[in-house]
Formats: structure tokens, sequence, C-alpha cells
């Protein structure tokens, strides 16, 4: 809808549905780049903004976003049709382990790293993008 559209959102006048992931209607790719950008926040504003009770929430959603991702697998294009046409997912395996290592660099927690090692891919790869983050983990796993 808003792609038609490159001005500000308040401005916008035209219908703008929102979509949502669940348990029968999966999105595993989505919500462990969701969990990924969380636990990355919450080292931000522990770490450098020096905000506990912000970076505490970010966590915490960080975490339920990976519970539910692992839980509930699938590609979010297969799910939420109207956005297949502009952002469709490939695969899920390098967003798992995407989410799984960035929750591993915020907790310590030997989980998130056992889960990362199941989806991490070692192989070359052309770069990085939105629906590949391959290189990415490949530069967190190094970093380890």
């Amino acid at each position: 809808a808003d792609h038609g559209s490159w001005g500000r959102p308040e401005e916008m006048t035209m219908a703008r549905p929102a979509y949502k992931l669940t348990a029968s209607k999966p999105g595993s790719d989505l919500a462990m780049e969701q969990a990924a950008a969380f636990a990355a926040g919450y080292l931000v504003f522990k770490d450098i903004c020096n905000d506990k009770a912000y970076a505490d929430t970010l966590l915490e959603n960080a975490k339920m976003l990976w519970e539910f991702g692992i839980a509930h697998q699938g590609k979010y294009s297969a799910s939420v049709t109207a956005a297949a046409g502009y952002y469709q997912s490939f695969n899920v395996t390098d967003e798992n382990c995407w989410g799984s290592l960035w929750l591993y660099k915020a907790t310590g927690e030997d989980k998130y790293l056992t889960e990362a090692k199941k989806w991490y891919d070692m192989a070359p790869d052309w770069g990085m993008s939105w629906d590949d983050v391959i290189i990415g983990n490949q530069i967190l796993m190094y970093n380890l």
C-alpha cells in the first residue's frame, strides 16, 4: 500500500493494513530478525545509554520473540502473503542463527549458542540484505 507513496507517514491517507504472526501463521524469520534487533538494542541501552530499565524491556521482548520463532518455524511471506510481492523470504535458517547469536551475545546463555550452531552456514556468501544475514552470522561467530 505505501510503496506508492514516498512522503511522510503523517501525510499518507491510503489504507495501511497491519498484519501479525501467530502460531498458525508463523514467521520465524521475521521474529528472529526482531529478536536480534532487540538484543542488539539491549546492549546499546545497557552499556552506552545507561538505561537499564529500557534495556531490560528490550531483552525480555527479544527472548519472547526468540522463543516464538524457535517454536513456530516458517517464512513470514508464506503467512503474510500481501508482503510476498515486495519482501519474499527464501528461508529461515540464517535468521534463526542471527537471532540466536545476538541473544547469546546479550546474555551469554549457552542455549542460544547451541541453537545458533544448528543453523550456522559457513559457506561464502555474496553480501548482506534484508533476507540474507549469513555474512553477519559469520562475523558474529568469528568474534565470539
